[in-house]
């Protein structure tokens, strides 16, 4: 089963869902849970959430609160 990448969102924060086989599998193997700092975003982290999903876990990416809002 191909990669996926899942737009989404968890307690209104947009996220991003990386997962090789389905979340749920993933998901009991472990969890990585990305949160950016300053200057960041969701996205710049991808090669690193792609290297843990294809290695079997569930990576999460996620912007910070009210992130992009002026």
């Amino acid at each position: 089963m191909p990669l996926t990448k899942e737009v989404t969102t968890v307690a209104s924060v947009p996220a991003l869902l990386y997962f090789h086989t389905s979340r749920e599998t993933c998901a009991e193997r472990g969890t990585v849970l990305f949160y950016h700092g300053f200057g960041g975003n969701k996205e710049k982290i991808e090669a690193h959430a792609i290297s843990l999903a294809q290695a079997g876990f569930l990576a999460i990416s996620l912007d910070a609160v009210n992130f992009g809002i002026m």
